[in-house]
């Protein structure tokens, strides 16, 4: 499973201020799909995401955002995509 953060500034475009969206999928690939479905950009819906920045969770914990906060708010939402056998 791969879990991705997508990051938002101050934007009016953006669909929060501040804060990430955290998405588990199996790949990359299906984090990004799930995001442009649930926070589609106004102008290029198919092709751009609706944030600042896509990290890996790696990469994100070790940014200042994930001790401190992104524009004073922290995760917005959690989505998970699992299997159920």
């Amino acid at each position: 499973m791969n879990t991705v953060i997508f990051t938002f500034g101050t934007d009016s475009k953006y669909p929060f201020t501040g804060g990430w969206v955290k998405i588990t999928a199996p790949n990359r690939r299906i984090c990004l799909k799930i995001f442009k479905a649930l926070y589609p950009h106004p102008e290029e819906p198919e092709t751009m995401l609706n944030c600042a920045f896509a990290y890996d969770i790696e990469d994100f914990n070790e940014t200042d955002m994930a001790r401190n906060g992104n524009f004073g708010n922290f995760c917005h939402k959690e989505f998970v995509l699992q299997e159920v056998l």
